[in-house]
């Protein structure tokens, strides 16, 4: 599955569920997917880390799903995919 662009919505931090959330929208020449995506960090932790995090859930979340088993191929990231916020973690 390759993977052609990654566009983050609604990332904001979840009080009531100790969680970042956020919407992660995958595309690329066989992929259309939005997935609803979670990560547990501490609330004041920088956006570029939520950002990364919240990717590789959906990525996580990918692999799951029974359509993705059957391809049987890995989920590739076309250069470019990961968007800049996400690009600035280190």
């Amino acid at each position: 599955m390759l993977v052609a662009r990654i566009d983050l919505t609604h990332m904001r931090y979840n009080g009531s569920y100790h969680r970042h959330v956020g919407k992660i929208h995958l595309v690329g020449p066989d992929a259309d997917v939005t997935l609803n995506c979670a990560a547990y960090l501490a609330p004041d932790e920088p956006e570029n880390a939520v950002a990364a995090a919240l990717i590789s859930d959906a990525i996580r979340q990918v692999h799951r799903t029974p359509e993705f088993r059957r391809l049987n191929s890995p989920v590739t990231l076309a250069p470019g995919a990961i968007p800049e916020i996400a690009r600035q973690f280190r």
